[in-house]
Protein backbone atom coordinates (compact mmCIF):
# COMPACT_ATOMS: atom_id res chain seq x y z
CA UNK A 1 0.00 0.00 0.00
CA UNK A 2 1.04 3.16 -0.97
CA UNK A 3 1.33 5.61 2.16
CA UNK A 4 2.07 9.48 1.13
CA UNK A 5 4.31 11.56 3.60
CA UNK A 6 4.47 14.63 3.19
CA UNK A 7 7.51 17.19 5.33
CA UNK A 8 6.91 20.54 5.59
CA UNK A 9 9.80 22.82 6.78
CA UNK A 10 9.84 26.23 7.57
CA UNK A 11 12.15 28.32 6.19
CA UNK A 12 14.05 25.26 4.83
CA UNK A 13 15.22 24.13 8.05
CA UNK A 14 13.46 21.33 9.75
CA UNK A 15 13.78 19.33 13.33
CA UNK A 16 12.89 15.74 13.58
CA UNK A 17 12.21 13.99 16.58
CA UNK A 18 8.51 15.26 17.29
CA UNK A 19 6.48 13.45 19.30
CA UNK A 20 3.23 12.87 18.39
CA UNK A 21 0.05 12.20 20.60
CA UNK A 22 -2.91 9.69 20.60
CA UNK A 23 -5.71 10.85 18.49
CA UNK A 24 -6.69 8.71 15.00
CA UNK A 25 -4.56 11.02 12.93
CA UNK A 26 -1.68 10.87 15.54
CA UNK A 27 -1.43 14.25 16.59
CA UNK A 28 -2.36 15.03 20.48
CA UNK A 29 -5.55 17.76 21.39
CA UNK A 30 -5.16 21.13 21.67
CA UNK A 31 -5.82 21.23 25.46
CA UNK A 32 -1.97 20.62 26.55
CA UNK A 33 -1.15 24.05 24.20
CA UNK A 34 -3.13 26.79 25.62
CA UNK A 35 -4.92 28.97 22.93
CA UNK A 36 -4.15 32.89 23.61
CA UNK A 37 -5.60 36.15 22.67
CA UNK A 38 -2.94 37.51 19.87
CA UNK A 39 -3.10 40.69 17.79
CA UNK A 40 -5.07 43.84 17.57
CA UNK A 41 -8.02 41.05 16.71
CA UNK A 42 -7.89 39.51 19.44
CA UNK A 43 -8.11 36.28 17.79
CA UNK A 44 -7.95 32.86 19.85
CA UNK A 45 -4.58 31.46 18.73
CA UNK A 46 -0.94 29.87 19.51
CA UNK A 47 2.59 30.20 19.80
CA UNK A 48 4.29 27.91 17.10
CA UNK A 49 7.50 26.46 17.39
CA UNK A 50 10.17 27.59 14.98
CA UNK A 51 11.42 25.60 12.38
CA UNK A 52 9.26 22.44 13.03
CA UNK A 53 8.47 20.01 10.71
CA UNK A 54 5.03 18.49 10.23
CA UNK A 55 4.02 15.05 8.57
CA UNK A 56 0.33 15.31 7.51
CA UNK A 57 -0.45 10.81 7.61
CA UNK A 58 -1.99 9.21 4.99
CA UNK A 59 -5.95 9.53 4.89
CA UNK A 60 -5.61 13.09 5.75
CA UNK A 61 -5.92 16.76 4.50
CA UNK A 62 -5.25 20.22 5.31
CA UNK A 63 -3.58 23.18 5.93
CA UNK A 64 -0.12 23.39 7.66
CA UNK A 65 1.49 26.68 9.11
CA UNK A 66 5.00 26.49 10.12
CA UNK A 67 6.99 29.74 10.77
CA UNK A 68 10.68 30.31 11.17
CA UNK A 69 10.75 32.45 14.31
CA UNK A 70 12.38 35.56 12.27
CA UNK A 71 9.08 36.69 10.45
CA UNK A 72 8.96 34.33 7.79
CA UNK A 73 5.68 31.64 7.67
CA UNK A 74 5.16 28.61 5.10
CA UNK A 75 1.48 27.23 4.60
CA UNK A 76 0.88 24.14 2.75
CA UNK A 77 -2.26 22.11 1.83
CA UNK A 78 -2.71 18.75 0.95
CA UNK A 79 -4.70 16.55 0.48
CA UNK A 80 -3.33 12.54 0.84
CA UNK A 81 -6.01 10.82 -1.24
CA UNK A 82 -5.82 13.18 -4.19
CA UNK A 83 -9.18 13.90 -4.20
CA UNK A 84 -10.33 16.80 -6.11
CA UNK A 85 -11.16 19.82 -3.27
CA UNK A 86 -10.71 23.30 -3.43
CA UNK A 87 -8.26 24.82 -0.87
CA UNK A 88 -9.01 28.41 -0.37
CA UNK A 89 -7.91 30.89 2.34
CA UNK A 90 -6.90 34.16 3.64
CA UNK A 91 -4.03 35.33 5.58
CA UNK A 92 -4.12 39.05 7.27
CA UNK A 93 -1.86 40.73 9.29
CA UNK A 94 -1.49 43.65 11.55
CA UNK A 95 1.52 44.89 9.86
CA UNK A 96 2.30 44.03 6.21
CA UNK A 97 3.66 41.10 4.15
CA UNK A 98 6.38 40.90 1.67
CA UNK A 99 8.46 38.06 -0.10
CA UNK A 100 5.28 36.14 -1.04
CA UNK A 101 6.47 33.25 -2.83
CA UNK A 102 4.47 30.64 -4.35
CA UNK A 103 5.94 26.57 -3.80
CA UNK A 104 4.66 25.89 -7.71
CA UNK A 105 2.59 27.66 -10.45
CA UNK A 106 -0.65 25.84 -9.63
CA UNK A 107 -1.50 27.80 -6.56
CA UNK A 108 -3.49 31.22 -6.93
CA UNK A 109 -2.20 34.18 -4.98
CA UNK A 110 -4.12 37.62 -4.63
CA UNK A 111 -2.42 40.29 -2.71
CA UNK A 112 -4.03 43.05 -1.43
CA UNK A 113 -2.67 46.88 -2.23
CA UNK A 114 -2.05 47.47 1.77
CA UNK A 115 -0.12 44.33 1.79
CA UNK A 116 -2.38 43.36 4.35
CA UNK A 117 -4.12 40.46 3.28
CA UNK A 118 -3.19 37.40 0.75
CA UNK A 119 -5.85 35.19 -0.88
CA UNK A 120 -5.44 32.06 -2.01
CA UNK A 121 -7.00 28.58 -3.39
CA UNK A 122 -5.88 25.69 -5.78
CA UNK A 123 -6.83 22.13 -6.10
CA UNK A 124 -3.68 20.04 -5.21
CA UNK A 125 -4.84 16.63 -5.71
CA UNK A 126 -2.44 14.20 -3.97
CA UNK A 127 0.43 17.15 -4.61
CA UNK A 128 2.34 19.58 -2.00
CA UNK A 129 0.87 23.13 -2.54
CA UNK A 130 1.37 26.74 -0.60
CA UNK A 131 3.33 29.38 -0.47
CA UNK A 132 5.87 31.11 1.59
CA UNK A 133 5.96 34.92 2.84
CA UNK A 134 7.15 37.21 5.60
CA UNK A 135 4.98 38.95 7.75
CA UNK A 136 6.39 42.75 9.93
CA UNK A 137 4.98 41.57 12.82
CA UNK A 138 3.12 38.61 14.28
CA UNK A 139 0.23 37.19 14.35
CA UNK A 140 -1.03 35.86 11.19
CA UNK A 141 -4.70 35.28 11.12
CA UNK A 142 -5.51 32.47 9.05
CA UNK A 143 -9.01 31.25 7.54
CA UNK A 144 -9.34 28.27 5.30
CA UNK A 145 -12.04 26.29 3.63
CA UNK A 146 -11.81 23.01 1.96
CA UNK A 147 -14.81 22.15 -0.44
CA UNK A 148 -15.62 18.87 -2.42
CA UNK A 149 -18.22 19.19 -5.05
CA UNK A 150 -19.39 22.77 -4.56
CA UNK A 151 -20.00 21.52 -0.28
CA UNK A 152 -17.63 22.43 2.74
CA UNK A 153 -15.78 19.31 3.61
CA UNK A 154 -13.76 18.88 7.12
CA UNK A 155 -9.97 19.53 7.34
CA UNK A 156 -7.43 20.09 10.00
CA UNK A 157 -5.26 22.73 10.07
CA UNK A 158 -1.87 21.64 11.66
CA UNK A 159 0.84 23.43 13.68
CA UNK A 160 3.36 22.85 16.26
CA UNK A 161 3.27 24.23 19.64
CA UNK A 162 5.74 26.62 21.28
CA UNK A 163 5.20 25.55 24.51
CA UNK A 164 5.14 21.56 23.98
CA UNK A 165 6.96 20.65 20.52
CA UNK A 166 4.25 18.32 19.68
CA UNK A 167 1.37 18.64 16.85
CA UNK A 168 -1.20 20.09 17.13
CA UNK A 169 -4.86 20.03 14.56
CA UNK A 170 -6.15 24.13 15.86
CA UNK A 171 -10.41 23.56 16.67
CA UNK A 172 -10.47 27.24 15.83
CA UNK A 173 -10.63 28.77 12.59
CA UNK A 174 -10.29 31.96 11.70
CA UNK A 175 -6.82 31.10 14.29
CA UNK A 176 -3.95 33.45 15.19
CA UNK A 177 -0.56 32.28 14.96
CA UNK A 178 2.62 34.23 16.54
CA UNK A 179 6.22 32.54 16.64
CA UNK A 180 6.95 31.83 19.14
Amino acid sequence: MHRALFLILAAGIGCGGWDFGHDKFGHVPTSSEPAVSLGAKNQLGYHVAANASIDVVMGDLGFVVVANGSQGWRINWTDTYGYAELFSGTVLTDGAFANITADSDMESITVSSDYKKVDFYSTPRSALNGFTFSASRDPIYFNGTVTLDRSPTDFNIYFTGSHTGKVYVSPYNPVAFASP
